[in-house]
């Protein structure tokens, strides 16, 4: 036989592998680790809100205004080279604006009511109430009490400087749910529908 013999190759770890791994899986994490894993989760948040911010609708506006790009920002009543039936539908909405016309006349007694309870409801003026045949064909009509109500959640949100989402779900997406469906949801040409953009 010969003085050197072969010596076998090892294939698997040994103890001493094995227990340096078993302490890395049951290692506590660290301070440290997780102070690193923590700021990297608030500077992820802080560029998602940033990307965020510079998402929105008005942002997107200032910075087309920085660039070259032409962009009419606000439609006018006095540009002439606007066609008739924008300049129509322009003075249409320059009216609800100013709140002409904007009430059925049919609310007009209980509104007259509810100001002796409530001097809010003092600043209705006549020129705010049409009659109903002229007003229905505008569309729907909300009850005091719908109105109301969105006004106290808009009011609410003002106040405590809600974020964006909470006046999307308290307030616009309720006005512009009555202002297309009514009393009751119906089959629309242009439909409203709560959706959540991720950009």
């Amino acid at each position: 036989m010969s003085e050197h013999s072969a010596k076998r190759q090892r294939v698997g770890p040994s103890e001493e592998d094995e227990e340096d791994v078993t302490n890395g899986i049951l290692e506590t994490p660290r301070a440290n680790s997780m102070l690193r894993r923590g700021q990297t989760t608030l500077v992820s948040a802080d560029s998602q809100s940033q990307t965020s911010g510079r998402s929105s609708p008005s942002k997107q506006m200032d910075a087309l205004e920085l660039s070259d790009f032409k962009w009419n920002r606000q439609l006018s009543i006095d540009n002439p080279e606007i066609p008739d039936e924008l300049y129509e539908f322009l003075t249409e909405m320059s009216s609800c604006n100013s709140g002409i016309g904007i009430i059925s006349q049919s609310l007009k007694a209980e509104l007259k009511e509810r100001s002796k309870t409530d001097r809010s409801f003092r600043t209705f003026q006549d020129f705010m109430f049409a009659d109903p045949n002229i007003r229905d064909a505008i569309g729907y009509t909300p009850l005091i009490d719908e109105v109301e109500q969105i006004v106290n959640e808009a009011r609410e949100c003002q106040q405590y400087s809600h974020p964006e989402a909470s006046w999307n779900g308290s307030v616009h997406f309720p006005l512009l749910h009555r202002a297309i469906y009514g009393p009751r949801r119906q089959q629309k040409l242009v439909g409203v529908m709560n959706w959540q953009v991720l950009l």
